[in-house]
């Protein structure tokens, strides 16, 4: 593990081939998760991922992107472990169909009966906890500024903070609770009850400073395109999260343009799921055509291309970029790389 003592936003993405989550630290005070899984629970350097990147910060927020286990999985016990302050939580239909629908693509993503009771089982435990948050939990439809804040940097000098979240919009959220879930599954639009979930999604974009992050969960095109249609006049981005694992469903070639900036080096991670062979490589070869520095968190690989070996870079500016991948049988691992 490498320590980090200049003036930074420093963001860690984990994953394993199942599950993500993006934990994002600004000057060991501000702390913002997106998305939750087991993984953050290992442990590095005597302390779990998630507590060496946590412990210094005073604010603590997190916000739960939808409804699908490997991005939520594990977060009651963080929540209660690392007193998370405030949260966003997924929009929730409210209805056995929507319960049944959360276990079966569980079962179905993972081949494991076990799974779709794990995926059952948090789902229940996050919904009573979200009960109990008050004011501290909430969702909501259309576009929430989370966060506008300043914080001064470890020189004194001071940044503005904003935190920006786009979920459905009304017109978006009449036409799923129009259509009752259990017939769904066959709706042309969503192919899949799984990607009814994938379109609830929240979106975040982050600026600090001159600094601009966007993360897109697994929202597929429409809804990325919408989000992209209220930041096109200021967007000039450092750093994207890849939406669902590299699929189709969420990145063409125009919407890599559209991503593409006027920065010197943009970054693009993608979290891989295994088992459904994501990333596809035509969507990591969009990001790489158009210059992108492309990441991987399961294989360290720059696109699809493996690297022979794992390489530490010096990083001469204050964005960070920490990537952390584990499995069953393997040694916890990381590496840093310049935005």
């Amino acid at each position: 593990m490498i320590n980090v003592s200049t003036h930074f936003i420093k963001i860690k993405v984990v994953g394993s081939g199942f599950g993500e989550s993006i934990l994002i630290n600004i000057s060991d005070y501000f702390f913002l998760g997106i998305d939750c899984n087991k993984n953050l629970l290992y442990k590095a350097d005597e302390k779990t991922v998630l507590e060496g990147f946590i412990e210094n910060c005073q604010k603590k927020y997190w916000i739960l992107s939808h409804y699908h286990l490997d991005h939520y999985n594990r977060f009651v016990q963080i929540f209660e472990n690392f007193k998370i302050e405030k949260v966003i939580v997924p929009q929730d239909f409210s209805s056995k169909d929507f319960i049944k629908l959360i276990k079966s693509d569980a079962k179905k993503n993972t081949g494991s009966e076990i799974e779709g009771k794990k995926a059952e089982g948090e789902y229940s435990k996050l919904s009573k906890l979200v009960s109990n948050l008050g004011y501290n939990g909430f969702s909501f439809i259309g576009k929430c500024e989370f966060l506008k804040c300043v914080i001064s940097d470890r020189k004194g000098v001071k940044k503005e903070l904003r935190v920006k979240v786009y979920g459905l919009t009304s017109k978006m959220e009449k036409e799923i609770k129009s259509s009752e879930l259990s017939k769904a599954l066959n709706n042309s639009k969503y192919a899949t009850g799984g990607e009814i979930i994938n379109y609830t999604s929240y979106i975040t974009y982050i600026t600090y400073g001159d600094f601009q992050g966007i993360f897109f969960a697994d929202a597929p095109l429409e809804r990325i395109n919408s989000c992209l249609a209220n930041l096109k006049s200021t967007l000039n981005l450092d750093f994207i999260k890849i939406g669902h694992h590299g699929s189709k469903t969420s990145s063409n070639y125009e919407l890599v343009k559209k991503l593409n900036s006027n920065k010197k080096l943009q970054t693009a991670i993608v979290t891989p799921f295994l088992k459904s062979k994501l990333p596809s490589k035509e969507v990591m070869k969009n990001y790489m055509d158009l210059k992108f520095n492309v990441q991987n968190t399961y294989t360290y690989h720059q696109g699809n291309v493996q690297k022979k070996e794992k390489k530490l870079c010096q990083i001469p500016n204050e964005h960070r970029i920490e990537i952390f991948s584990n499995s069953e049988n393997s040694s916890v691992d990381c590496s840093y790389y310049k935005i």
